[in-house]
């Protein structure tokens, strides 16, 4: 599949069987899902660490879910060196096609925070949905205690929400609009 977002230093792609390691690698770092899945101790819930089965399962649907929906929770890669830093994308919240919200979210691996790759990626998924899909609206829940995600959603231009509730839980989330980007 020849599909790819660029930005200045990124490329995002849709996941292939051939990401598996750097996939499972992220998706089995504490520190990257503690921010994520079943939002940490907080919530008296364990961190959300994936199976190989289940990074696997991922990865299979991830070319039917971007053919059919042109969405997806891509790899991000830095274009000059090749080097997977992460993940990126827009999906269907909860990746339930039945409803129609539409969720940005990113994770990168601990040594990748802090440099600006989120906000770059982001910025591109918007710009993506907005231009490229014709999307109204974006909302991003973010963890209660990740103040680097909340501001990464701040600089993008997404404003605070209040709370939805997210798997079982209540966490603020942010939204951008289509209006907003005028």
């Amino acid at each position: 599949m020849g599909f790819s977002l660029e930005t200045e230093r990124l490329k995002l792609t849709v996941p292939t069987e051939k990401d598996f390691d750097d996939l499972f690698s992220l998706r089995t770092d504490v520190d990257v899902m503690s921010c994520v899945g079943g939002f940490g101790q907080e919530f008296g819930v364990s961190v959300e660490i994936q199976t190989e089965e289940q990074v696997r399962e991922q990865i299979s649907l991830s070319e039917d879910y971007f053919n059919t929906y042109k969405l997806g929770f891509f790899c991000v890669f830095l274009k000059e060196t090749g080097e997977f830093l992460g993940q990126a994308g827009l999906f269907h919240v909860k990746f339930n096609v039945n409803q129609p919200k539409i969720e940005l979210a990113y994770r990168f691996l601990k040594k990748y925070w802090g440099r600006g790759y989120a906000t770059e990626a982001a910025k591109r998924l918007i710009e993506y949905g907005f231009s490229g899909l014709d999307l109204k609206e974006m909302i991003a829940p973010v963890h209660p205690g990740n103040e680097r995600s909340i501001n990464v959603l701040k600089k993008i231009g997404m404003t605070s929400q209040g709370e939805m509730e997210f798997r079982g839980h209540q966490v603020p989330y942010y939204k951008i609009t289509c209006e907003d980007q005028l």
